[in-house]
């Protein structure tokens, strides 16, 4: 039981640090950003409301998270269905290996988020 309260106690100081920290900052040496209290204040209404739909990009928290997991689960299967023959086959065959590998190569050290952020950019 102490050692809950421990653990209970040593999240709510560490929150309460970071509340401190951003309120400090807002401030001092980054006037521009919003204290927590005025961010609370802004997104009251998508936390405290969080299946509401007022327009399209007004909705609550939970609608965004729905949103986010849909296309996160078409991603996935898009590339679990091209990406899983795709391996097979360059598993398989030297010459499909020799031929798409360079292009594997150059493609690799592309971060997931550009590729994310340029095709959602297009939409």
């Amino acid at each position: 039981m102490i050692d809950r309260l421990k653990k209970l106690l040593a999240s709510v100081l560490g929150f309460a640090g970071v509340l401190l920290l951003w309120q400090i900052s807002s401030h001092t040496w980054a006037p521009n950003l919003p204290t927590p209290a005025k961010t609370w204040e802004v997104s009251k209404l998508y936390v405290t409301e969080p299946l509401a739909k007022r327009g399209e990009m007004d909705q609550g928290i939970l609608r965004f998270t729905w949103n986010s997991l849909v296309l996160v689960a078409k991603g996935y299967s898009l590339a679990l269905l091209v990406g899983t023959p795709l391996g097979f086959v360059l598993g398989m065959s030297k010459l499909f290996t020799r031929m798409f590998d360079p292009l594997i190569q150059v493609l690799k050290p592309i971060s997931p988020l550009a590729w994310a952020s340029r095709i959602s950019s297009k939409s």
